[in-house]
């Protein structure tokens, strides 16, 4: 092969590599190039999060199969979700712990409500009295350590049920 030729074939592979560069960058310039930047927030599998108290005990864990963080507002999905809290009481009186576990949650960005949805069971731990309580949505507020639902709400004491509509519940008593 001559020099000459190789040039010929080099300088037609670039002319068609621009013309490709080219006519791509002219397609984004009719409509992709309105649509800005996609943004992207973070996806963790198997992830856990831990919130201590100030002197390092554990006050809230909760463990999901999925979280996925939409970075327009900053709020976070939850798939497969186990909560465990533990609320606190005065300092003569041992905590309360909870165990909820529910198909999906929710945390809205700088709110200190967890919504928990589909299938949600919630149960004391370690408590004298054995409380299980289920609905199909839950908001649980960590800082007023309360739990909320306008769902239909179906709560076990020992071997007794109640069930009706709605439930605001203080989580230490």
């Amino acid at each position: 092969m001559s020099s000459s030729y190789i040039n010929i074939v080099a300088l037609l592979a670039a002319l068609i590599v621009g013309y490709g560069i080219l006519s791509s960058t002219n397609n984004l310039d009719e409509g992709g190039a309105n649509a800005g930047p996609v943004l992207q927030g973070y996806y963790l599998k198997n992830a856990i999060i831990t919130e201590t108290t100030t002197l390092g005990t554990p006050r809230l864990r909760l463990s999901a199969a999925d979280v996925q963080q939409n970075p327009a507002d900053n709020s976070v999905k939850l798939s497969t979700v186990k909560f465990d809290y533990v609320a606190a009481t005065a300092a003569d009186t041992p905590s309360t712990r909870w165990t909820m576990t529910a198909a999906q949650g929710d945390m809205p960005s700088k709110s200190d409500v967890v919504t928990l949805t589909g299938d949600v069971v919630a149960h004391t731990v370690d408590a004298p009295r054995g409380i299980v309580l289920r609905t199909q949505l839950l908001n649980v507020n960590t800082q007023q350590q309360s739990a909320y639902t306008d769902q239909r709400v179906a709560i076990d004491v020992e071997k007794h049920r109640v069930t009706g509509q709605g439930l605001t519940a203080d989580l230490p008593h």
